[in-house]
């Protein structure tokens, strides 16, 4: 059953994300801790990739570069994509996850010669 975006508590659950993805974000988006962006858009991706998204794009430039920027946005889409692929396989039929592995499979291949050409 789909819900709408705009109740209540979908919107205060998005904007909790948010904060905590900002928050973390701050604390390893230091020089020192730079690479520890990595594991948290891997976690945060698992739910939902927008916070992670706009908090990269918010730091590139000042805290991170575009290539890294670029680099978490996609580690963040491919857990997010592993994760639905997973549940699509265990909740669908075997023809509806077969479909979508192979749809993520080439989106993966994609970004990942994408990713090469720019990185």
């Amino acid at each position: 059953m789909l819900e709408d975006p705009f109740e209540l508590g979908n919107v205060l659950q998005f904007g909790a994300l948010l904060a905590v993805v900002m928050l973390l974000s701050k604390l390893l988006g230091t020089p020192q801790h730079g690479l520890g962006l990595v594991p948290l858009a891997a976690t945060s991706g698992l739910v939902d990739v927008d916070p992670i998204t706009l908090q990269a794009a918010r730091m590139t430039g000042t805290a991170i570069t575009p290539s890294f920027a670029a680099t978490i946005i996609m580690v963040a889409g491919g857990a997010n994509l592993v994760f639905k692929s997973g549940v699509a396989l265990v909740v669908g039929s075997r023809t509806f996850g077969a479909y979508l592995l192979g749809a993520a499979v080439a989106a993966a291949a994609a970004a990942t010669a994408i990713w090469a050409t720019i990185g």
